[in-house]
């Protein structure tokens, strides 16, 4: 797998927590969500949907979710995120 594979498997992973809300996402501050599956090119991979206070508490929240398949990408993995307002709007888009 390279970076632009687990680019692309970070972002599925990411794309239904878009969905949820931002009371919702809060749960991610004390809870990540691990993941793991198989790559197209058939490398195992893992991960988590995490999250953290962007700037202040109780305000924008920072939601992201990392892939990593072993060597290097362990210690650099491949993260794709999004920043979500108290009121439910994206930061930044």
């Amino acid at each position: 797998m390279n970076r632009a594979e687990g680019e692309v498997l970070a972002g599925r992973h990411l794309e239904p927590y878009r969905q949820r809300s931002y009371a919702d996402l809060l749960r991610l501050l004390t809870t990540p969500e691990p993941f793991e599956g198989n790559s197209p090119s058939g490398v195992a991979y893992s991960g988590e949907v995490c999250a953290l206070w962007d700037d202040q508490p109780h305000h924008n929240l920072r939601v992201w979710s990392d892939v990593s398949w072993g060597g290097w990408s362990d210690f650099h993995p491949v993260t794709v995120q999004f920043i979500i307002a108290p009121d439910g709007s994206f930061v930044g888009e």
